[in-house]
């Protein structure tokens, strides 16, 4: 093994060009939650994925970790290096962190100044670098071309001549395949996959494939191929590396118990902007500010989605307040007989919202309503499960109206005070979540 570096990070997340890159935003928070440092090594298709504002773009499907991940980028705690870093820096083109435009959000080490030794000639080598100072590889997505590279040991970019020069018999690594289910049924890949599981046989590290899963993936297809769960593939990492315990206070101002006092400065700033509205008079007082401004994590909502079991048969989920969509697009995904209704009244989230449902291919199943989440006239059917991220007061008064209706509640943030003891309850990044099962 090299020689451990006084900059050695944790993760090195390899993104490839499959549409499963849509999910990387939200695994990056999660990693960074789980108190990891991360560098975002991404190739030339995984890049326009990344950087675009199309369809199957990051931006499109998730805004709003998008937007988060930026922020990181932006203060150097996420590292990002793109697929022709490998030769800019021999080049001597200095990378940026600007995150917002191709090829300009690098982060890769500066170029080093020609220097001998011995009277060889030696320069910067930017994906021995990176093998050198990552305790792990995670390559995720990995699509079928990336696959089929990888097990052949060609490296024409940054990524595959860091997984070429990686230390398999001593650095472990894990591999999350994502593409359309014919491509996964093809017998090529499984014999990839074996040849690319087998370099790390007898070594130390070891190496796991994560995934696929089945559903109903973005062409149209139902089956085999789509990227796993984030969560899963978060668990696959602590397996690894472990849990990372912050004992002592980073050293840069702001980032001071980081995880906590980001969900209390959310918290507390949404609630501004919800007392300000009231102040204002804007029409509607507190219909028009009721729900805070951050959505839940997808760590929060695949933890509840453990604990409900839906009762056979067709079955319905309400989202008051839904934000931008996550929580009814995670039930389509996640029950195949559920269908759902989100109610908001901010037009942006609407608009994200209904845009998420119809990148995920949800039409058919999800929809929202705009509007106050105390017009029970757009809450539609009877609904099994109704999920309510809202505030305090807020809560309170959607407490009472759901009172008495047979169906499970999920509470993200306020506990019901009027309302029994919940049937579940857990702290989860930092927020606390609530369940009762009325059914």
């Amino acid at each position: 093994m090299s020689k451990t570096t006084t900059n050695t990070r944790d993760i090195l997340l390899g993104a490839t060009g499959s549409i499963g890159i849509v999910k990387v935003p939200s695994l990056i928070l999660l990693l960074h939650s789980l108190n990891y440092t991360i560098t975002l090594v991404l190739t030339e298709k995984a890049a326009w994925f990344w950087h675009g504002t199309h369809r199957g773009s990051c931006n499109a499907y998730d805004p709003e970790s998008v937007r988060r991940v930026r922020e990181l980028v932006s203060d150097g705690t996420v590292k990002v290096v793109e697929a022709r870093d490998e030769w800019r820096t021999l080049e001597g083109d200095s990378p940026t962190l600007r995150s917002d435009e191709p090829n300009k959000n690098s982060s890769a080490s500066p170029p080093l100044p020609p220097k001998t030794k011995g009277g060889n000639f030696l320069c910067p080598v930017l994906h021995i670098t990176l093998r050198s100072t990552h305790r792990l590889l995670l390559i995720c997505p990995l699509s079928a071309n990336s696959l089929a590279k990888y097990s052949t040991g060609l490296s024409d970019d940054t990524l595959s001549c860091v997984v070429r020069a990686w230390e398999v018999k001593s650095k472990p690594a894990l591999f999350c395949p994502a593409m359309n289910t014919a491509m996964w049924d093809h017998p090529i890949t499984s014999t990839q996959l074996s040849t690319l599981k087998g370099f790390w046989e007898g070594g130390v590290g070891g190496c796991k494939i994560v995934g696929p899963k089945s559903k109903l993936l973005a062409c149209g297809t139902e089956g085999m191929g789509a990227l796993e769960e984030v969560e899963v593939i978060g668990r696959e990492v602590v397996s690894f590396l472990g849990k990372k315990i912050i004992t002592t206070i980073d050293k840069e101002e702001g980032k001071v118990k980081r995880k906590k006092d980001m969900v209390k400065a959310l918290l507390r700033k949404a609630k501004e902007e919800f007392q300000n509205s009231k102040k204002k008079g804007s029409g509607g007082g507190m219909e028009d500010k009721v729900a805070p401004i951050s959505p839940s994590s997808d760590l929060v909502i695949s933890s509840v989605l453990q604990e409900i079991k839906l009762r056979g048969g067709a079955s319905s989920v309400l989202d008051l307040g839904c934000g931008d969509g996550r929580w009814l697009t995670a039930f389509c995904s996640e029950f195949d007989n559920c269908s759902c209704v989100g109610v908001e009244i901010d037009e942006e989230r609407v608009e994200k919202a209904k845009e998420r449902i119809r990148v995920g291919g949800w039409e058919g199943r999800a929809r929202i309503e705009r509007g106050s989440v105390f017009e029970e006239g757009n809450w539609g059917g009877g609904a099994e499960v109704i999920v309510v991220y809202l505030f305090r007061e807020a809560m309170e008064r959607i407490g009472k109206m759901l009172s008495g209706r047979k169906c499970i509640v999920v509470s993200v943030g306020f506990l019901v005070k009027s309302w029994r003891e919940p049937d579940w309850e857990k702290r989860i990044g930092g927020i606390r979540v609530y369940l009762w099962d009325n059914r």
